[in-house]
């Protein structure tokens, strides 16, 4: 009789995955630690959307479009990423999901508004709170 693992979907730049808009990550070794019993599901909205890593920074703007630093609009890429996340989040109903504060698509909490971190949810981080599980900052680490 094997016991199954619990499950956790992370926001992939905080596994140490180069996925972050400036090519970067934001490791956290503290969530590697906390999941160490855990069958873990990296994965970054931008990048299901179709943007590719490194690409310009982006905002979410007060009418909900998000435009990155060139002005252009990168609201359809970012609607596609959050709802792939949401798919993947629906196909293997994690215990927990563990998302990059800050981020317009990742934040929790507070998101990247109008170039400036303000209290709301990024994109993906609004669908995810639709379902029945338990969503984490980074922060909390």
């Amino acid at each position: 009789m094997s016991i199954s693992k619990k499950t956790a979907m992370v926001s992939a730049c905080l596994l140490g995955i180069n996925c972050r808009y400036d090519g970067k990550t934001k490791l956290n070794t503290h969530i590697l630690i906390f999941l160490k019993d855990y069958n873990i599901v990296p994965f970054c909205p931008e990048q299901l959307g179709g943007l590719p890593t490194p690409r310009l920074e982006s905002t979410k703007l007060s009418n909900n479009k998000l435009i990155n630093k060139n002005n252009e609009d990168v609201t359809d890429q970012f609607l596609k990423g959050a709802k792939e996340s949401l798919k993947i989040a629906e196909i293997i109903t994690p215990d927990i999901i563990i998302l990059k504060e800050g981020s317009p698509s990742c934040g929790l909490n507070n998101t990247n508004m109008n170039w400036k971190k303000e209290e709301g949810s990024g994109i993906t981080a609004s669908l995810l709170k639709n379902l029945n599980i338990n969503l984490l900052s980074d922060e909390l680490f």
